[in-house]
C-alpha cells in the first residue's frame, strides 16, 4: 500500500512544488518508487518533468498532471509513495486535511 503525502499551503510561491520534487528525489535515491501528482493548474512539476526530458536527464520518478478529485486514487504505477503537489488553497475543506490519504 502506498504512502500519501500532500504538499499544501494557502500561499503561492511557498516551495510546494520544489519540496515535492526534492522529496521525490530523496525517496527515489533510497530505492523507493515514487509518483508525483501535479494538481496545480500552473503545472510546475509537470514543467520540470518536460524540461528534464528535453535536457536528456529525465526525472527518476513518475510525474503526471492530476485533478483534485484524483488525489485519493491508488497509484497509477507500483509506487511506494504518492506525493501530491497542490495549488494554493484557502478553502476550509482543503485546510482541514481533506487533500488525500
Amino acid at each position: 500500500m502506498a504512502h500519501f503525502i500532500t504538499f499544501a499551503n494557502t500561499k503561492g510561491g511557498a516551495a510546494k512544488t520544489t519540496s515535492a520534487l526534492m522529496f521525490a528525489g530523496i525517496l527515489t535515491a533510497r530505492g523507493e518508487k515514487v509518483e508525483v501528482r501535479d494538481t496545480d493548474p500552473s503545472g510546475g512539476a509537470t514543467d520540470w518533468k518536460k524540461m528534464a526530458q528535453k535536457n536528456g536527464t529525465p526525472l527518476p520518478f513518475l510525474v503526471h498532471s492530476a485533478n483534485m478529485k484524483e488525489v485519493d486514487e491508488p497509484p497509477v504505477s507500483d509506487a511506494d509513495w504518492v506525493l501530491i503537489d497542490t495549488p494554493p488553497v484557502a478553502s476550509r475543506d482543503h485546510s482541514s486535511g481533506n487533500l488525500g490519504g
